[in-house]
């Protein structure tokens, strides 16, 4: 019982001066919000294909030929309609890897009882 309670007190004294050093440290200033809304601003210009001109634009051109595509579909070759069938098969199956993934289980809501009432 001596040594837990030492052991307690040990780590009371430890989180006490852990907290001591933290007031003590000089921290740098906060960034400026027009600083920081300008960098988040080139940052999601980098990722988005909607701040590309070049990738707007193929964009555009491709959804344009998916809806020429689609209105003349009783004409469409097998190949094309498999290949178009096989996309959305194969995003609809990694969407329920990610749920498998996400719930860390294969069947049903996560539930830590084994009943459930």
């Amino acid at each position: 019982m001596q040594s837990a309670v030492t052991h307690v007190t040990r780590s009371m004294r430890r989180v006490a001066e852990m907290q001591r050093r933290s007031l003590s440290m000089k921290l740098s200033p906060p960034p400026n919000a027009a600083t920081l809304v300008s960098c988040l601003r080139d940052e999601v210009t980098k990722v988005s294909w909607w701040g590309n001109p070049q990738r707007l634009q193929a964009a555009k051109e491709e959804f344009s030929h998916f809806m020429s595509n689609l209105s003349k579909l009783p004409d469409l070759k097998v190949g094309i309609v498999a290949a178009g069938a096989l996309a959305v098969l194969e995003t609809y199956g990694c969407f329920v890897i990610g749920e498998v993934i996400g719930k860390r289980q294969l069947i049903g809501e996560f539930c830590t009882s084994r009943f459930v009432h």
